[in-house]
């Protein structure tokens, strides 16, 4: 090899070496819908900004978005302007605990060269228990200084069970609600009116179990129920003055 061919293999080293550097001023916001119950998909979301500013990108750049996760070790290319999603599935099989995802981003305007732009990492949790929480609300007017977990007494406060889990088939539940640790009803409906005559704080707590035979975002059936609990205190005072 002559002395010419080694300073053209020394360069083109040169700059595959040089392109792993961040060379534009992009900033990446990353957001998903976790946690999630295993056997379920998370969503995630990638917004592309440029600079400090925080403004959009232009419609018409390109990039390759590189998404990998440490439950498979996989990276799934996707190519996308300054936004786009990815959603994933967690199989049932998913040990139950937070990894991370990175993503990597790259300018594609040029189809041979891809030059990386920005990365960044987001951690997820993966839950053995069903994910969500308790909404609650009653139509009658509690003042303005009463917080927002503050009713009146005699008068029904509604409650409604708010899943957050996404599932490749919704599955059916059992909905199983305790007030003050007695059990107050057990329906396949997620929601319930409930009336509290005593002032002061009481607890709600909401069991969820599956029927039937769920199966996890892969089509394949859980080896057991899912389940996940649940639970609000709220403050009763006296009927407001209207």
């Amino acid at each position: 090899m002559d002395f010419m061919s080694k300073i053209a293999i020394f360069m083109l080293m040169l700059e595959s070496t040089c392109s792993i550097d961040i060379v534009d001023d992009y900033k990446l916001n990353l957001t998903s819908s976790g946690p999630a119950v295993r056997g379920s998909f998370i969503d995630f979301q990638a917004q592309l900004y440029l600079g400090a500013s925080k403004t959009p990108t232009k419609d018409e750049e390109l990039f390759r978005y590189d998404w990998r996760d440490s439950v498979y070790l996989l990276t799934e290319s996707q190519h996308a302007n300054f936004n786009t999603s990815y959603k994933p599935c967690f199989d049932s099989l998913v040990e139950p605990r937070t990894y991370s995802m990175r993503v990597s981003v790259y300018d594609a305007k040029k189809k041979s060269i891809f030059v990386p732009v920005t990365r960044k990492d987001i951690d997820f949790t993966i839950t053995s228990t069903l994910n969500g929480n308790l909404k609650h609300n009653q139509t009658v007017h509690r003042g303005l200084r009463a917080s927002n977990n503050t009713f009146s007494t005699g008068k029904p406060v509604h409650f409604t069970a708010n899943l957050t889990d996404i599932f490749i088939l919704p599955p059916t539940f059992t909905y199983k609600w305790l007030k003050d640790g007695e059990e107050y009803a057990a329906s396949n409906v997620n929601n319930i009116s409930l009336t509290f005559e005593k002032t002061g704080k009481h607890v709600v707590r909401l069991d969820v179990v599956s029927t039937g035979i769920p199966v996890d975002c892969r089509g394949d059936e859980y080896l057991d129920s899912l389940k996940g609990s649940f639970k609000t205190e709220i403050i009763l005072k006296g009927i407001f003055i209207h």
